[in-house]
């Protein structure tokens, strides 16, 4: 079985993370390449963006009402979705570009290219910002992820999806996210690489992130502090 290394942020006392992570119910958490912890509030919209060193930076996301979904851009910024139904584009400094309405209620949503797709909870679709449909039977609390040309719904099982076809299911159960050359699964409190090994056990939290290409995974949700292991 494979032993974690428990990171800096979780290794001296437990009482950091109130300090480090912001309080209360998460919308969405992802990890930059740079190991950074982003973290999207439910209630008072805000990102809280905590580095791998250093004191963590919080940007009021003024005039979102009901924050549903965050996806990092690669290049510093991000885009947030609003239940409300809009999506935000925000660069490097957190400053809103451009807001789109979309059809629906958007939930979580993902970068495919130059296109973005979108879960649309109240029909449990996965749309892109055209309307088209790119995959039905979506969880609605579910989360998208892209990585390598295809896409990835998690959320009551992981599933790989591409646009036009039906999902190829990889579990039938549980939460996952990309990692490195395959994913992570988290599944009765266990998470699970793809190949079916054993990582980490038990975990209270209902979630996983983890940093694009692999390295530093977070466990989140659940009502429990984030766990970050590396």
């Amino acid at each position: 079985m494979w032993s974690p290394v428990v990171s800096q942020w979780f290794a001296s006392l437990p009482f950091l993370f109130l300090h480090l992570f912001p309080a209360g119910n998460y919308a969405d958490l992802e990890v930059s390449r740079d190991g950074s912890v982003w973290v999207l509030t439910e209630g008072r919209p805000e990102l809280c963006i905590v580095p791998p060193a250093g004191e963590p930076s919080r940007f009021p996301l003024d005039g979102l009402q009901r924050p549903a979904g965050l996806c990092l851009d690669g290049t510093g910024g991000c885009l947030v979705s609003d239940a409300a139904g809009t999506i935000t584009v925000f660069d490097r400094f957190i400053r809103p570009l451009s807001t789109t309405a979309v059809s629906g209620t958007p939930g979580d949503l993902v970068l495919s290219g130059m296109s973005v797709w979108y879960i649309e909870t109240e029909r449990s679709e996965v749309l892109n910002t055209d309307g088209l449909v790119v995959s039905r039977d979506a969880p609605s609390s579910g989360r998208l992820f892209f990585q390598r040309g295809e896409g990835m719904l998690s959320g009551g099982g992981v599933f790989r999806i591409r646009e036009g076809e039906e999902p190829l299911p990889l579990s039938l159960s549980g939460e996952g996210c990309p990692y490195g050359d395959g994913f992570l699964l988290l599944r009765d409190s266990v998470l699970y690489g793809s190949g079916g090994d054993t990582l980490f056990y038990p975990v209270l939290q209902t979630r996983v992130s983890a940093q694009p290409g692999g390295g530093i995974i977070v466990l989140w949700g659940g009502g429990h502090p984030p766990l970050v292991v590396e």
